[in-house]
């Protein structure tokens, strides 16, 4: 759920459940999906933080950076302007590359990260 629209509270405790699952479960996660959020979103930051985890966009070793992901799709052209969509992994772990890729019928670009976990 995007935090618009009076919504903001939903999206604040998915994030918050989705923190407290990593947070109680044990060794390395990968995890992946829209999160209606960038690094502007404290939240999403706190997620990164509690449960250890980089946002591969940031730590690829090969990346076409800023891994824009939305929107996909507009009436007029336009290049995507925020990074909603993400691959979480664990900061020991070597993301070797990340990349935004189309997805047919959707308005987010996808993410698609090669990730070595030690």
């Amino acid at each position: 759920m995007a935090p618009t629209y009076g919504h903001a509270a939903i999206w604040q405790r998915d994030l918050t459940l989705i923190r407290q699952a990593l947070t109680a479960a044990d060794g390395p996660h990968i995890v992946a999906g829209d999160f209606n959020a960038s690094r502007d979103h404290r939240p999403f930051r706190d997620l990164l933080a509690a449960a250890g985890l980089t946002d591969c966009a940031d730590s690829g070793q090969s990346r076409n950076w800023p891994g824009f992901t939305w929107p996909a799709v507009r009436v007029i052209p336009a290049l995507p302007v925020m990074r909603l969509d993400h691959v979480l992994a664990p900061r020991t772990a070597t993301v070797h590359m990340t990349r935004a890729i189309r997805i047919p019928r959707t308005d987010h670009y996808g993410v698609f990260a090669d990730i070595e976990l030690t």
